[in-house]
């Protein structure tokens, strides 16, 4: 324990008989959760529950330095379970905190531009990576995995393209967009439910569109859980708008940059990671969104 932390401790009269540390948190007795202050969650707190949302721990003490919370006597759930119930209280958020502002279209002509830009940037890389590819006598196995799969990159590029295109036509023609507290920090180790569900790690909190959060967790979680099913429990809760919808699907399909810089054994694990993901994103994206057959994205281009 450091000085710093003692002298927190002290001044404030708590008296302790055992620390454990985990993660970024130090919990005094199983009765306190002590974090390095990071943001002024008073005010953001304040404001969830001025919405009559309040699944989150108490904040006790507030300085400088540090954050007081209650300690959370968690109980043990499968991960789909947490995972429910994240989609769950984050469509509560959303709904709680939701309200429309002005469209600034500069603002969304320069997301529209940027995403292009980046999607031919990718699918230049990847044209690069495949012709160095092409000219070895003796590809390694991430190389060979790359280029017996690249046709799934590809696809994702070109079906980003087309969705950031709808997704424009419908945004240029609003006057109001809606708006939300986003979480911005989802996680399974985040969550813990007790007499309810609570949220932990507010520190990124901020002002958004409702899909950042949503984005954040699926490209993180789907291939681990029922993208699907999780999408439709969140629905069912905050209702997404067919803009906000798309949109989503179209960051959520921009494939990653694989730079092969590790040793061959991660750069498989990479490559098969991300194939497997956006595998699984176009098969979602078709069923989420009922986009037609792949040729009739193509001449609708």
């Amino acid at each position: 324990m450091n000085n710093d932390l003692r002298e927190f401790l002290v001044s404030n009269n708590i008296i302790f008989k055992k620390i454990t540390i985990k993660n970024r948190a130090r919990i005094i007795d199983d009765k306190y959760v002590i974090k390095d202050n990071r943001k002024e969650l008073s005010k953001i707190y304040k404001y969830l529950s001025s919405r009559s949302f309040d699944y989150f721990p108490k904040l006790l003490l507030e300085t400088k330095d540090y954050d007081m919370f209650e300690y959370i006597d968690s109980i043990e759930i499968d991960d789909n379970e947490k995972a429910k119930d994240i989609m769950k209280l984050i469509g509560l958020l959303h709904a709680k905190t939701s309200y429309y502002k002005e469209i600034d279209i500069d603002d969304y002509k320069k997301l529209y531009e940027d995403t292009i830009d980046n999607l031919n940037y990718l699918n230049n890389y990847y044209l690069d990576i495949m012709g160095i590819i092409d000219r070895e006598i003796y590809m390694s196995p991430s190389h060979y995995f790359l280029a017996r799969n690249i046709n799934v990159v590809f696809k994702s590029l070109n079906r980003s393209r087309y969705l950031i295109d709808k997704w424009y036509d419908i945004i240029s023609k609003k006057k109001k967009v809606r708006m939300v507290t986003i979480h911005n920090n989802l996680d399974l180790d985040n969550y813990l439910r007790s007499d309810k569900g609570y949220l932990l790690g507010w520190d990124n909190s901020k002002t958004e569109i409702p899909i950042y959060d949503l984005f954040m967790f699926f490209k993180k979680y789907a291939t681990r859980f029922s993208a699907f099913d999780l999408l439709n429990y969140y629905e069912s809760v905050y209702h997404l708008l067919d803009e906000e919808r798309i949109l989503l699907f179209v960051l959520l399909l921009v494939p990653d940059k694989i730079v092969f810089d590790k040793r061959e054994y991660n750069m498989c694990g990479i490559v098969r990671d991300e194939i497997q993901y956006l595998d699984k994103i176009l098969n979602l994206s078709l069923k989420y969104l009922k986009l037609p057959e792949d040729s009739e994205v193509n001449k609708s281009k």
